[in-house]
């Protein structure tokens, strides 16, 4: 008696390609998922120039210089304040440690974030640098966009870079630019 044959033996000879299809449909949900999730690094940019020389030079540029009415704003960030420097007032000095813009009295701490801001009257500076920027308007300044800020050793990098948002301009409360100030920021070195 003749046996029949397994119908194992003859689907293992049978090639099968492998279903691919579930995994494209899970790599197509997934990907999307995956990029939408992600957080890709958020880098902010602050425009600044490098301070112009002021030294030397030959020939005919002193003539130049001569006829051009410079304005050589400089605002200087120590922790007693801001102080202001100018060709038209010079020095602007304050009532506490010379600061044209004392900081507001008490202490903060570097470890607590934003308590810098409670410190130092930014908006105090703001309101100064508009009313320098209407008394200079038309005057034929050359550099009447440009500032030198200069800040102190121990002046935290914040205070800084809140310094220089307060130079650019004015900004209203939804943070849309009302009016231009100084733009051209230029950064100094204590020695």
């Amino acid at each position: 008696m003749a046996f029949k044959p397994s119908a194992r033996k003859k689907t293992d000879s049978e090639y099968k390609e492998p279903d691919m299809l579930v995994i494209m449909n899970l790599m197509v949900c997934l990907i999307p998922l995956l990029l939408s999730c992600a957080e890709f690094v958020k880098m902010g940019t602050i425009e600044i120039n490098l301070p112009t020389d002021s030294g030397g030079g030959g020939g005919n540029s002193s003539a130049n210089t001569e006829k051009a009415k410079k304005l050589d704003l400089k605002v200087l960030i120590t922790e007693a304040g801001f102080t202001i420097q100018s060709n038209i007032r010079g020095i602007e000095k304050g009532p506490v440690d010379n600061a044209t813009i004392p900081v507001k009295p008490g202490a903060y701490d570097l470890n607590v974030l934003g308590s810098y801001k409670e410190h130092y009257p930014f908006e105090d500076l703001n309101a100064k640098l508009i009313s320098m920027k209407k008394e200079i308007a038309g005057q034929g300044y050359t550099d009447e966009t440009a500032v030198q800020i200069t800040a102190g050793n121990n002046v935290p990098y914040q205070v800084l870079v809140r310094t220089m948002d307060k130079v650019k301009a004015k900004y209203d409360k939804n943070k849309e630019v009302e009016m231009i100030l100084f733009p051209n920021i230029s950064l100094g070195v204590t020695l």
